[in-house]
């Protein structure tokens, strides 16, 4: 048996009857599944620990890239033949923002260049659901962070259509955490940074280098939010 640590809503998905799951995408780190209409990701590092996900220790002697079969059954995975169980919750959630420094947003757009440059002008985040290219466009990365952002500033905001059938079935589930806070841990380090220009500089650094373009489309999601707001109206 392997022990995973888990936020406390990708168990409760995982709770029910036995039944099989399909594989979505897989490789040497991360193996994402479909669990229900919703992706549950299985990782460990350096894969992202993404708020869906099952996160195993870096010495998990398990194949990912080379599972067949994923089966769930009484918040238990197996996975050719290998149990994965929750043995403790992790802390998806982001903190609310109790101090917002007055450069915050310059230094999260200086780290985002990447995702502005090839996006252009956001003026609507919803519009770019599907955008881009990878398990995580673009565009629902910076959705994601506007989403992700607003929650921690105690206004959560939803998206007005359920985007399963617009993006690819990871994004989805990832746009769904945000709009519920929750988040990657690099980005939970940038919402307790906004109130200190030089760790958050470090931070936003670090999530900037979160997949190929991934990390800057949050922290452009980030900083559009709290220098416009308005995605919970």
């Amino acid at each position: 048996m392997l022990a995973a640590a888990a936020g406390p809503r990708t168990a409760m998905r995982l709770a029910g009857p036995r039944r099989e799951l399909s594989i979505v995408h897989r490789g040497h780190d991360a193996l994402y599944l479909d669990l229900g209409g919703w992706c549950l990701g299985v990782v460990r590092p350096p894969a992202v620990q993404v708020p869906c996900a099952l996160v195993l220790g870096p010495d998990a002697e398990i194949d990912l890239a080379g599972v067949e079969t994923a089966t769930a059954d009484d918040s238990e995975l197996e996975l050719d033949g290998v149990r994965v169980r929750i043995a403790r919750f992790r802390d998806v959630r982001v903190p609310r923002i109790t101090a917002i420094h007055p450069e915050a947003a310059a230094v999260l757009s200086a780290h985002a260049s990447p995702a502005s440059e090839e996006l252009g002008e956001v003026s609507d985040p919803v519009s770019l659901v599907g955008r881009g290219s990878g398990l995580t466009p673009l565009g629902d990365d910076v959705l994601a962070g506007r989403l992700a952002t607003s929650y921690a500033l105690g206004v959560p905001a939803t998206v007005p259509y359920d985007v399963r059938g617009a993006t690819t079935l990871l994004s989805a589930t990832l746009v769904d955490c945000a709009a519920r806070g929750e988040v990657l841990p690099q980005f939970r380090d940038v919402v307790v940074g906004l109130g200190d220009p030089a760790s958050l500089g470090a931070a936003a650094e670090r999530l900037a280098a979160v997949g190929h373009t991934s990390g800057a489309g949050l922290l452009l999601g980030a900083s559009l939010e709290l220098e416009h707001g308005g995605l919970a109206a």
